[in-house]
């Protein structure tokens, strides 16, 4: 397969004149030939969006698996056996994806992996290991990979049957008969969800992206007036409520084409986030007390139409918290840390099998530096 052969960038082409409107190219200036097969026949199949989708997750984690430093040193290849196939794609989803992989047995008692998406995660895993299943099927219809598909489960199809047996048996044990098809209502559905996938999304830790700049709005909107924006679109930008102009027409048309030719990177839901996250600030800056705080946060939740509120304003305020110890108290301690450093090294620092551990505790404890980095008071 080509992309095996040293190459270190694929990308994808829009081809006009061609049968295959999409080609992947090489570095080399040649197409891959199994790439670009794979993703016309998407094209038949799939909509034009999740062919899209599809292939950004698909091609970003083929030229991961080129330069990984451990799967190189692992000769783990995409084309490798179904084991070293898995254990590139446990590589990819814990370490460049920032996942989450839990290995355990299923319902089915088979060894899978759920993944969790954490706030680092920067791809669409579902679409992800979607893709990369369908694209090992159409390889192993060509007879490009003789192996087993790796996103599948081995033995999934036996482990189903046994199910279904011991089901049966049962029910004959119990009611003396069959079981009924579940459209049937006769008996109470099953609670167990079968699946024959290797890897499966567990669940996403969804958490706001706090936005502390003030000048975000004033950015926006200058890169709309250098977009050309009219009354309408700043009027949009500036409510961030219901319009008649739908969500989509106004990011693919309005909001991400002034932004991408400003340089900036920014959804319009991060309007949302930078809303509440100075909304917050505001009030926990100028409550008069825990009531009107309360108060305050309360009206918020009902402007915002939150079906669970607190809910809400407990993942916006931790996420406040987090970046605030990150930004502001993390320096300093590590500033501390400097500064006790090169004091301890211009008075000349006693290796540590000859320092006095006879102290007392008591001693240790109204240490000052010790107390300034612990919060303990002296």
């Amino acid at each position: 397969m080509a992309l095996l052969q040293g190459v270190l960038v694929l990308q994808l082409v829009r081809v006009k004149g061609s049968s295959y409107r999409y080609h992947v190219v090489r570095s080399d200036g040649l197409p891959d030939e199994p790439l670009t097969a794979f993703i016309e026949e998407q094209r038949h199949c799939l909509a034009e969006g999740s062919v899209s989708l599809y292939t950004r997750e698909l091609l970003a984690f083929l030229n991961w698996s080129l330069s990984d430093p451990i799967a190189v040193r692992n000769a783990w290849t995409v084309l490798g056996s179904t084991a070293e196939v898995r254990q590139l794609v446990l590589q990819y989803l814990t370490v460049a994806a920032s996942c989450k992989v839990a290995m355990r047995p299923d319902q089915l008692g088979l060894k899978v992996g759920y993944v969790n998406e954490t706030s680092g995660t920067h791809i669409n895993t579902r679409a992800f290991l979607c893709a990369l299943r369908r694209f090992y099927d159409f390889l192993i219809e060509r007879s490009d990979y003789t192996e087993a598909n790796p996103l599948a489960i081995t033995g999934y199809s036996a482990a189903v049957r046994e199910l279904h047996r011991s089901r049966h048996a049962a029910m004959r044990e119990i009611a003396g008969r069959n079981p009924m098809p579940a459209a049937s209502g006769v008996d109470a559905p099953s609670d167990i969800r079968l699946s024959s996938n290797y890897f499966r999304c567990a669940g996403r830790e969804w958490l706001p992206k706090s936005i502390d700049d003030p000048s975000f709005p004033s950015t926006v909107y200058k890169a709309g007036r250098e977009y050309g924006w009219g009354l309408r679109e700043f009027c949009i930008v500036r409510t961030l409520r219901g319009t008649p102009m739908s969500s989509n027409l106004i990011r693919d048309h309005y909001w991400r084409p002034a932004l991408r030719a400003a340089g900036i990177h920014a959804h319009p839901h991060q309007a949302r986030h930078w809303f509440v996250t100075n909304a917050l600030r505001n009030i926990e800056a100028t409550a008069s007390g825990e009531q009107d705080q309360a108060r305050r946060k309360e009206e918020l939740i009902r402007y915002m139409k939150w079906r669970s509120g607190e809910k809400m304003l407990h993942a916006y305020e931790h996420v406040d918290r987090e970046t605030r110890f990150i930004t502001k108290t993390l320096p300093a301690i590590h500033a501390e840390m400097k500064r006790m450093e090169r004091k301890a090294g211009n008075a000349g620092a006693v290796p540590p099998a000859m320092r006095d551990t006879r102290k007392s505790s008591s001693a240790r404890a109204l240490d000052p530096d010790l107390a300034l980095l612990t919060g303990v008071q002296a």
